[in-house]
């Protein structure tokens, strides 16, 4: 693999240190700013093209309660309005393995989101959305790359194909 480092880092205007690292994912608003969506549903944004960014916030769903934002994608829709893919766990599940991509929407630059979510995988194996994939078409139509996890680890689901199986 050829490893190409940055030519001029003398010339990056900001560099910021997150507790994040590869688990957030952005999306650029109407209105200029840049909204991020970290691990965990912990929200920032910037004002400014991404020099400075602004206090942790949190997302909240339409109804007041907050939402895990594991393994969050972003998109832009039309109108205005942003999309975001999550995992959570499937609710009634006690096993925390057991989990669901879900989407929702905001109208108000990720303040809040719309409840309740939308299930994009029912009672099919458990997905993970790759980070800053999530693409909307000219169409209008979404995409979103996902990888599965089949049978790794100590928790299996039934009727599902171990991997080496599928």
């Amino acid at each position: 693999m050829n490893q190409t480092f940055m030519t001029r880092p003398d010339e990056a205007l900001a560099v910021h240190e997150s507790i994040y690292g590869h688990n957030s994912t952005f999306v650029s608003l109407d209105d200029g700013r840049i909204l991020q969506v970290c691990l965990g549903g912990a929200m920032v944004h910037s004002d400014d093209g991404g020099i400075t960014w602004s206090e942790e916030f949190e997302g909240k769903a339409a109804n007041g309660e907050p939402f895990d934002g594991g393994s969050a994608s972003l998109v832009k829709l039309s109108g205005g309005d942003i999309g975001l893919a999550t995992i959570r766990q499937r609710p009634g599940s006690p096993n925390r393995y057991e989990s669901e991509m879900v989407f929702r929407r905001s109208a108000d630059g990720g303040r809040t989101w719309s409840d309740p979510p939308i299930v994009m995988n029912q009672c099919l194996l458990r997905a993970h959305a790759l980070q800053d994939v999530f693409l909307r078409t000219q169409s209008g139509r979404l995409i979103l790359p996902v990888y599965f996890a089949i049978g790794q680890g100590i928790w299996h689901q039934k009727g599902a194909p171990y991997v080496g199986g599928y």
